[in-house]
């Protein structure tokens, strides 16, 4: 099985399946500049799948990303779910706030 190279970019093609806390979101900024992203997929973990969706968009919002966003499993497949509330707080991205959502107000305007 071969390397999906895109041809247009030369960067490897992926799809980012992840549950967007600080650490996924850092993985986002990363995969967004090295690799040719065809799409985000989320999933509930480091917290529920509202806010990782929302997270996601965020992230690709401040990085000036077009890149798609389509929610998935709400909850594991077969095990109960479980968030990391306690480390990423309830939003997975807690101490982030609003007002730095504005990308021209990071950028100095």
């Amino acid at each position: 099985m071969g390397t999906n190279v895109s041809y247009m970019s030369g960067k490897i093609q992926m799809i980012v399946d992840c549950d967007p806390g600080h650490d996924d979101a850092m993985a986002l900024v990363v995969a967004a500049r090295h690799a040719d992203v065809l799409g985000v997929t989320t999933v509930a973990g480091n917290a529920p799948l509202h806010s990782t969706t929302r997270n996601a968009r965020i992230v690709l919002d401040l990085i000036g990303s077009q890149i798609t966003v389509h929610s998935g499993a709400s909850r594991p497949l077969v095990a109960p779910p479980h968030d990391a509330s306690h480390v990423h707080g309830k939003s997975g991205l807690d101490g982030l706030c609003d007002s730095c959502l504005n990308v021209s107000a990071i950028a100095g305007g």
